[in-house]
C-alpha cells in the first residue's frame, strides 16, 4: 500500500511450504513516503514498512579520526574520505564545525581542501573551556559532484591534565542525605558545589587521598540537584540528581520477587509472585524487548521468555507505589539449551572489476540445515540508512503480546511490535533485483558502464546445509558492496557479513544532476584517474545526444584529472550523455541519462457541459503570448464515464491529507453501485476501500475526531465527512471497527453546539444516522445561508422548506440552475450536487442542475477533491448508458463522424482562433473541451487570482559574517539578494568608543530603509538596525542601537556595533542559496505550495545554521510561519499549509552542484478547495560560475 493507502501490489502464493520470496516492481511514478507490505496467511497478518525517499547517493565516504577524551590540551583531528571504490577524495571540499554540547555553543567552524591523501587535519584552541563537556564534531565533505556527506564525532574534555570521576546518585527521596563519591587520578584538594534549579545549597572542599574523596549533603527539597567539582576556576566535573518526595531503592529483592524458578529456557513461561505494600507495576527486560505490565493490587505475574531470546538473563523490575516510590530488581538466568550457530560469508576475492562474476562462500556452523537470505547493497546505502532492514528475529519469532490488567475488570491485549524505522530504501528498485536478473547480463569488453544498482543481488530464501557458493554478475557500479547473509535456524536468527569493492585501474565517473530544465546549458565534471602503476596516454571522449569532443591526457601513477562537459538540455524528456577514455591496454567509461523537464508552463481554458439536443459549439481565442497550442476534446454519451473517470482521479490524487483519503475511495463505492466496472483501478474498488480506512483510522485522534491532518486538532465537518463515508461504507456490507465509530460519534456530539451555520447542519445531518435527535428542536432552529438551509432539508425532508430553498437561492439562467453559495468551502458545486439528493425525480431543476454540475468540470475533475468527491455522489442516481451518433468538426472541418458508446477524447494542434461544433444526437452528451497552450512565463493577468493575492520568491544568497560579541565570538549567517555587490562580513560589539570620526558618506553607501532595514550601496544586508548610523565610509560603519538578523529576527544585540563591508564575488560552485517564499492571501484554507529548484540544487533538507552565541540545532524554521507537512523532492520541495494568516513566509536552502546557467520555473501556489485561487511567482535564471 502507498502512502495513501492506495494498493499498489497484490499477490496470491499458493502451496508455501517453508520460506518463499517474490519481486515487487516499482515505477518512477511511485508517491513519496512511506509503504506498507502487509502478509495474510490462515489468520495470521504481519506488516512491515518501506521508505521511498529521495535520495542522491554519493561515491564516497568520510570518517573523523579525535580521541575519546582530552585533557586540558587543544582538540585535533583530521577528516578523512575517500571513494568506495578505493581511491582517496584528493581536491575535495571540507566544511568543519565543534560544538560545545553542554552550552550548545559554536566553538569552532573552519573549511579547507583535502590533500592528496584525501586528509585535512584541524586543531581547535580550547584554552577558553572551562568546564569538563562533550565536544561535538560535524564534518560536511564533497567533491566536484557537489554531493555532501555529513559525519559527526565526538570526544569528551577536561579542563585539567587529570582524570576525574563524580558518582552521585541517580535519584533520592526528598529530606535524604545524599553521598557523593570523587575519584581522580592524583590526590589534592578540590571543591564543590551544589545548586538546585541553579541556586547554591551547598558548597565546601573535598580532599582527595589515595584516588578517592567523599563528601555529603542534604537534600531537603524536591528538584533538579547539579554537583560541580571545581579546581579552581575550572568546573572538572558535574552531575546531576533527581530529588522527589520519596524514592527508594533496595538491593534485598529476593524477599519481594519471589519466581518459581531461578533459571528459565527461551519460550518458558515463568510465574512470578511479589510481596509488598501499595500498587505494583512491574517491568521485564529481556534483551532489547521490554513489557510493562500492571497489576495493581495483584501480586502475581505469568510471564513468557521470548523464544528467540539470546541473552543469558532476564531483568525484573517491581515498582511499588504508596505515597513515595520503592523499586527492586531481580536477575533471572537464562540457559541456552539448543546451540547457537554462525554464519561465515567469505568472498573469492576482495577487489572485482565491474560486470566481473563474483563468487560469494557461505558457511553454516549450525548442526542443522537453515534458511538463508542473501543482501548485496551498495555501501552508500547501508552508510546512509543503516543495516536494520533484515529484522528477522521479530518477524520468524515474533514476541509474545503483553497482558495488562486494570481495575480487575478488563483484560488488554497489546502488541508489542513497533514501528521500526526500514532501512532498506532504494528508489527504484528495492526487491526488483532478483536472480534471474543478476546473472548473465552480456557485456563487450569495451562496452561502457550503465548498469547502475542500488542493490546488486537478493536472495531470499537459500538453504544451506553446510556450505553454499553464489556466483553473480556485479553491476557496473564503481563502489563497495557490502554483503550479509541472514540465516533463520530452528531457535535463532544470525548475521555474516562481509565487503566486496569494485574497481578499475582506470576509472572515468560523471557527476549528472537529478534532471534538467529545458535550456538548461550547463558543464558535467568528467572524473578520470589513473590508478595503475604507470603513465597512461589517453584518448578521452565526451558525448551528449549528437555531439561529442575529444581530448587526449597523459597521467600519472595515482593522478586524475576532471574534464568538462558542456550539455544544454533539450526539448525532448530525456539526455543522453557518455564519456571513456582509452589507452593502450587501458579502457573505461559510462553512460547516463538525464529527465528533462518541461521549461514553458502548460495553461488552459475549459469549456464543458451536457448537450440539450441542439448543436453545441465552443470558441476560443488563444492569448497572443501563447504557443504550442492544442486542443483535447472529450465526448461522453453517459454520465457513468464521468464518474469512472473522476473516481480514477481521485485515487490517483498526489497528495493525501484527510479528507483526500475520505473522497478517494467513497465516491468508489458509489460507483461500485452503477455495476460497470471499466478499469483497473475500479477493479479494485475492495482494496482501495480497506486501504483508505487503514490510513483514517491512523489519522484518527486520541478524542476520536478527525482533523485535515494526523497531529492537528479535530474539526466538526471533516469528522462528520469521515462518519458520513462510515455510513455508506456500513450499507455496502463493508465491516468497520465500531470503537472508531463510536468515539468520533461521541466527539461530533459533545462539539455539535461549538459548530455554527452549516457545518453545524452537516454535522447534524451526518449524526442522524448514528443517533436519536430531537426534530422538535430542529425545525425551529433557524438556518441562517443557503448552505445551512440545504443541509437542515437534507436532515428533515419537507417540502416547504425544499420550497423556500428554491425560491431564496437557487438561480436558473438558460438550460442551467444551481444553488448559490457565499461559502467558499460549501460552495456553489457542492451544495447543488447535495440538493439534488433532496429533489424528486420528476423535478424540472434536475437536468438544469445536472447540465450546471457539468459545465463546472474541469478535465476530469470539479474544484477539488471535496467537490469531485459530491459531485459523483449526486450525479451517481443518474447514470444512464446508450450508444448515439455524434459528428465533431474543429475550424469546419470534420474530426469525427460516428455512434459512439463510450467516451472518446482527441487532442490535435490548434490555430490562434477555434472554433468547435459538436451534432447530432447531443441530448444528455457530455463534452468537455481543453484549451491547452505553453507560455514563455506567467502572464499578468494569471499571477495570482481568487484568494490569493501575490506569491513571490526571493533567491538570497548565504553569506557568513563574524561576529566579535563582549564575551565571546561566533558565526552567523545573512540573506542578501543575489545580485548584491556587498556584503557584512564582520560585526563588531564596541565597548569603548574613543573618537568617532566624520559622518561623510552614509547617505550614499549606507542606509536604513523602511522597516529598519540595513541597506548597503542600494542592497540589502540581512540586517535590521533600530537605531542611527555614528559613522560611514566605505567598508566601515558605526551603528548604535539594536541590531537583528532580518531573515530570523534573532537578536544580535544592544549597543554600538562596527559593521564591517567586503566584495562579494560571483555566485560559484559550492556556494548556498535560500529561497524565501511569501504568500499573501484572504479567505480559504488548506493550500499548497511547490517550489521548484533549479537543475544544480542540492537540497539541504537538515540545513542547521550556526549562529551567534549558541547552537541552536533547528535552524530559524522556528521563526518561518507555519506548516502542516514538508516534502523534499527532486525537484522540488513542497508545502502544505492553512490560511490562518494574511501573510506567509518560508524558507528552504540548497547547495550548487555545477557551474552553467539554469532555470528555476515559477513557485505555485493552490487551494485544494477553490482552483481559482493561484498564484505564481516569477520565473527566474540564476548563473553559476566554476
Amino acid at each position: 500500500f502507498d502512502p495513501l493507502g492506495n494498493r499498489v501490489f497484490h499477490r496470491v502464493i499458493t502451496d508455501v511450504d517453508g520460506s518463499f520470496s517474490l519481486a515487487i516492481p516499482t515505477s518512477s511514478e511511485w508517491r513519496i513516503g512511506t509503504y506498507r507490505f502487509t502478509m495474510n496467511a490462515n489468520g495470521f497478518q504481519e506488516s512491515e514498512w518501506i521508505n521511498v525517499l529521495h535520495y542522491v547517493k554519493p561515491a564516497y565516504g568520510v570518517e573523523i579520526e579525535l580521541p575519546e577524551e582530552i585533557f586540558a590540551s587543544n582538540l585535533n583531528f583530521t577528516v578523512k574520505a575517500s571513494y568506495h571504490f578505493g581511491a582517496p577524495l584528493s581536491g575535495g571540499w571540507v566544511r568543519v564545525n565543534v560544538y560545545d554540547s553542554t552550552d550548545d555553543e559554536l566553538i569552532f567552524s573552519g573549511e579547507a581542501i583535502l590533500n592528496d591523501e584525501g586528509e585535512k587535519s584541524f586543531t581547535v584552541n580550547t584554552k577558553d573551556i572551562k568546564k569538563v563537556t562533550e565536544l561535538e564534531v560535524e564534518a560536511y565533505v564533497w567533491d566536484e559532484s557537489g554531493v555532501e556527506v555529513r559525519t559527526t564525532g565526538k570526544t569528551t574534555y577536561h579542563p585539567a591534565d587529570y582524570e576525574i570521576q563524580l558518582d552521585v546518585p541517580e535519584s533520592i527521596s526528598s529530606g535524604s542525605k545524599v553521598l557523593c563519591t570523587v575519584n581522580a587520578s592524583k590526590d589534592q584538594t578540590l571543591n564543590y558545589i551544589v545548586k538546585r534549579w541553579d541556586e547554591t545549597i551547598a558548597s565546601g572542599a573535598v580532599t582527595i587521598n589515595e584516588g578517592k574523596g567523599t563528601f555529603e549533603f542534604i537534600a531537603d527539597r524536591a528538584g533538579l540537584y547539579e554537583v560541580e567539582i571545581h579546581d579552581g576556576d575550572l568546573i572538572v566535573a558535574k552531575d546531576r540528581l533527581y530529588v522527589g518526595y520519596w524514592f527508594g531503592y533496595q538491593e534485598e529483592s529476593a524477599r519481594v520477587i519471589m519466581p518459581e524458578k531461578t533459571s528459565v529456557k527461551p519460550g518458558e513461561k515463568l510465574r512470578l509472585e511479589f510481596s509488598g505494600e501499595g500498587i505494583l507495576y512491574v517491568d521485564v527486560i529481556a534483551g532489547e524487548e521490554i513489557e510493562h505490565h500492571y497489576l495493581g493490587p495483584l501480586r502475581t505475574l505469568e510471564y513468557q521468555v521470548p523464544p528467540a531470546l539470546k541473552k543469558d538473563s532476564i531483568q525484573i523490575y517491581a515498582t511499588f507505589i504508596r505515597g513515595g516510590i520503592d523499586y527492586y530488581t531481580l536477575d533471572i538466568d537464562v540457559i541456552q539449551e539448543k546451540p547457537m550457530f554462525s554464519l561465515f560469508v567469505m568472498p573469492s576475492k576482495d577487489v572485482y572489476k565491474p560486470g566481473e562474476e563474483a563468487r560469494i562462500v557461505i558457511k553454516n556452523t549450525a548442526p542443522e540445515a537453515v534458511d538463508l537470505a542473501l543482501t548485496v547493497v551498495d555501501k552508500p546505502i547501508v552508510e546512509m540508512f543503516g543495516e536494520s532492514w533484515n529484522r528477522l528475529d521479530e518477524d520468524v519469532y515474533p514476541r509474545m503480546p503483553t497482558v495488562s490488567r486494570y481495575r480487575l475488570t478488563q483484560q488488554y491485549w497489546f502488541s508489542r511490535r513497533v514501528f521500526s524505522k526500514v532501512s532498506g530504501i532504494f528508489y527504484e528498485k528495492t526487491l526488483a533485483t532478483t536472480k534471474e536478473e543478476a546473472l548473465g547480463i552480456p557485456e563487450a569488453p569495451q562496452s561502457l558502464r550503465e548498469r547502475f544498482e542500488d542493490v546488486a543481488l537478493w536472495l531470499p530464501n537459500l538453504k544451506v546445509e553446510d556450505v553454499i557458493t553464489v556466483t553473480f554478475k556485479l553491476p557496473d557500479n564503481l563502489t563497495t558492496w557490502h554483503v550479509r547473509a541472514t540465516g533463520m535456524g530452528e531457535s535463532s536468527v544470525v548475521d555474516g557479513s562481509a565487503e566486496v569493492r569494485v574497481t578499475k585501474e582506470l576509472t572515468v565517473r560523471i557527476a549528472v544532476p537529478e534532471f534538467l530544465v529545458e535550456g538548461d546549458r550547463l558543464r558535467l565534471p568528467v572524473m578520470i584517474r589513473n590508478d595503475s602503476l604507470e603513465f597512461q596516454e589517453l584518448e578521452v571522449t565526451l558525448t551528449q545526444a549528437s555531439m561529442s569532443s575529444t581530448h587526449n591526457v597523459l597521467l600519472g601513477p595515482a593522478e586524475s584529472i576532471s574534464l568538462p562537459l558542456e550539455i544544454e538540455a533539450p526539448s525532448s524528456e530525456t539526455l543522453e550523455v557518455a564519456a571513456w577514455a582509452s589507452g593502450i591496454s587501458m579502457f573505461d567509461g559510462e553512460k547516463r541519462e538525464i529527465q528533462v523537464l518541461d521549461r514553458y508552463i502548460e495553461l488552459a481554458h475549459y469549456d464543458s457541459g451536457m448537450g440539450s439536443g441542439r448543436p453545441v459549439g465552443s470558441h476560443y481565442v488563444y492569448p497572443k503570448y501563447s504557443f504550442d497550442r492544442r486542443v483535447k476534446i472529450s465526448l461522453t454519451p453517459n454520465l457513468g464515464d464521468i464518474l469512472y473517470e473522476a473516481v480514477e482521479d481521485l485515487v490517483k490524487f498526489p497528495y493525501g491529507c484527510t479528507e483526500q483519503t475520505m473522497s478517494s475511495f467513497l465516491p468508489a463505492i458509489a460507483v461500485r453501485r452503477l455495476g460497470i466496472l471499466k478499469s483497473p483501478i475500479l477493479e479494485n474498488i475492495d482494496e482501495i476501500t480497506a486501504a483508505g480506512l487503514n490510513r483514517l483510522y491512523a489519522f484518527q485522534h486520541g478524542d476520536g475526531g478527525w482533523g485535515w491532518w494526523k497531529d492537528d486538532d479535530s474539526d466538526p465537518f471533516m469528522t462528520a465527512y469521515v462518519l458520513l463515508g462510515m455510513k455508506y461504507l456500513i450499507e455496502s456490507g463493508i465491516e468497520v471497527i465500531p470503537d472508531s465509530i463510536k468515539s468520533a460519534v461521541e466527539w461530533l456530539m459533545n462539539n455539535l453546539e461549538y459548530s455554527d451555520g452549516w457545518r453545524y447542519w452537516f454535522s447534524v445531518y451526518v449524526l442522524s444516522f448514528y443517533a436519536q435527535l430531537p426534530k422538535e428542536e430542529l425545525v425551529f432552529r433557524p438556518a441562517e445561508d443557503a448552505a445551512s438551509a440545504v443541509f437542515k432539508a437534507l436532515v428533515l425532508r419537507e417540502k416547504a422548506l425544499i420550497d423556500e430553498i428554491k425560491e431564496r437561492y437557487v438561480v436558473e439562467s438558460g438550460h442551467l440552475a444551481w444553488v448559490e453559495s457565499n461559502d467558499w468551502f460549501a460552495n456553489d458545486i457542492l451544495l447543488t450536487s447535495v440538493f439534488i439528493t433532496i429533489l424528486e425525480g420528476d423535478d424540472p431543476l434536475l437536468p438544469k442542475m445536472t447540465s450546471y454540475l457539468i459545465s463546472k468540470r474541469r478535465g476530469a475533475f470539479w474544484n477539488s477533491t471535496k467537490d469531485t468527491a459530491f459531485v459523483v455522489l449526486g450525479l451517481s442516481r443518474f447514470v444512464t448508458k446508450g450508444e448515439r451518433f455524434v459528428t465533431l468538426k474543429v475550424n469546419g472541418s470534420t474530426v469525427i463522424s460516428r455512434n459512439i458508446s463510450h467516451a472518446v477524447e482527441i487532442e490535435i494542434e490548434a490555430e490562434k482562433e477555434t472554433e468547435i461544433v459538436i451534432e447530432g444526437d447531443t441530448n444528455g452528451l457530455v463534452y468537455s473541451i481543453s484549451y491547452l497552450y505553453k507560455s514563455e512565463g506567467i502572464p499578468p493577468e494569471l499571477r495570482a487570482s481568487g484568494a490569493v493575492e501575490k506569491v513571490t520568491r526571493e533567491i538570497r544568497r548565504v553569506v557568513k559574517f563574524r561576529f566579535e560579541g563582549e564575551e565571546d565570538s561566533a558565526q552567523g549567517i545573512l540573506l542578501i539578494p543575489l545580485n548584491s555587490e556587498y556584503f557584512i562580513s564582520e560585526i563588531e560589539f564596541e565597548k569603548e568608543l574613543s573618537e568617532i570620526p566624520e559622518h561623510t558618506l552614509c547617505n550614499s553607501f549606507w542606509r536604513i530603509g523602511e522597516d529598519n532595514k540595513l541597506y548597503l550601496r542600494g542592497w540589502e544586508t540581512g540586517l535590521k538596525l533600530e537605531g542611527d548610523f555614528l559613522y560611514c565610509d566605505q567598508e566601515t560603519a558605526l551603528a548604535s542601537g539594536t541590531l537583528y538578523q532580518e531573515h530570523s529576527g534573532r537578536l544580535l544585540g544592544n549597543g554600538v556595533f562596527r559593521l564591517s563591508a567586503s566584495q562579494l564575488d560571483v555566485l560559484r560552485v559550492g556556494g548556498m542559496l535560500a529561497h524565501v517564499l511569501r504568500v499573501e492571501q484572504r479567505g480559504g484554507d488548506y493550500y499548497v505550495l511547490e517550489d521548484p529548484l533549479p537543475s544544480s540544487a542540492l537540497s539541504l533538507e537538515d540545513f542547521r545554521e550556526p549562529i551567534v552565541g549558541r547552537y541552536d540545532k533547528f535552524g530559524w524554521y522556528e521563526y518561518e510561519s507555519w506548516w502542516a507537512r514538508r516534502e523534499f523532492r527532486k525537484e522540488k520541495v513542497v508545502y502544505f499549509f492553512r490560511g490562518w494568516d494574511e501573510e506567509l513566509h518560508y524558507v528552504h536552502f540548497y547547495r550548487l552542484r555545477f557551474p552553467g546557467i539554469f532555470t528555476i520555473l515559477p513557485t505555485k501556489v493552490w487551494n485544494m478547495y477553490d482552483p481559482a485561487s493561484v498564484g505564481y511567482s516569477d520565473i527566474f535564471v540564476i548563473q553559476v560560475k566554476p
